[in-house]
């Protein structure tokens, strides 16, 4: 099996983690998404899309996360084994995946941080499209997905929208974990549940809102403090400190800023 991965990717810590939480076998392949590797032919050639993650296993193709962190789960005995409730478990993966976290990842960056980066990948697009027409296609849909984007960062509804979402998510998880019997989302075990879920604190840390979001949440906040202990949360799941968030783009942009001046796309 070959996974390809972006390590700043919020839906790649859920996948990864369930990887060490299962101790499975698998190449794992780094898409740089600074870089715009995710908009190279060859990879558009695997995934149209240009999304990650990406399971490559014998010939098929996954590029749904949930799709993905089924698979994994299903080789063996499924995490929590028969302590958990699974069908409990499933609905988390479907809450998880309605949250629109990407919204809130560009709302903490400055409206000309983040418009640098969809221009750039604009760009990227245009160029590369006029040198794989095999690929109009593909460079066509992910050019009219960054434009969108851009408008929806510009109007800024969406960052309100993922946030009134994030809290939702917070305080049903603050209400299951509150049950003395649920040490984890779905029981006294961890499951696939806390694999998809734990991504998302991660991600409120990342955007500077543990403070606000975790101290009138106890029960979560004290789960945040198992998760972070498991091994599999420290190998998989890499995000920066209240402090290096700060500057956390600025590599980024730097990156971008010679790539534009050398007309690198």
């Amino acid at each position: 099996m070959d996974l390809y991965y972006s390590s700043s990717s919020f839906e790649c810590h859920k996948v990864r983690m369930m990887l060490e939480e299962k101790g499975l076998p698998c190449r794992l392949c780094h898409v740089d998404l600074v870089g715009a590797s995710n908009l190279e032919p060859w990879f558009l050639h695997i995934n149209p899309k240009g999304t990650v993650p990406v399971l490559v296993h014998g010939s098929s193709v996954v590029t749904d996360t949930n799709e993905i962190l089924r698979f994994f789960d299903s080789i063996g005995q499924p995490m929590g084994g028969s302590i958990v409730d699974h069908d409990a478990a499933a609905t988390w993966l479907t809450r998880v995946a309605a949250w629109d976290e990407e919204a809130l990842a560009y709302s903490k960056m400055s409206l000309s941080a983040a418009q640098s980066i969809t221009r750039f990948r604009r760009r990227v697009c245009v160029e590369r499209m006029a040198r794989n027409p095999d690929l109009v296609s593909a460079y066509g849909a992910l050019l009219a997905r960054y434009q969108t984007l851009e408008a929806t960062i510009a109007a800024g509804h969406a960052a309100t929208t993922s946030l009134r979402q994030l809290e939702a998510l917070l305080d049903e998880a603050e209400r299951t974990l509150s049950n003395p019997n649920n040490v984890f989302l779905a029981g006294r075990e961890a499951s696939i549940a806390d694999v998809c879920f734990a991504p998302v604190l991660a991600s409120v840390d990342r955007a500077g809102l543990s403070q606000k979001l975790l101290k009138t949440r106890p029960a979560l906040a004290e789960y945040n403090k198992r998760m972070t202990r498991r091994q599999s949360f420290r190998t998989a799941v890499v995000w920066p400190t209240s402090l290096v968030a700060k500057f956390a783009n600025v590599p980024a942009m730097v990156a971008l800023g010679c790539r534009r001046l050398s007309r690198r796309y």
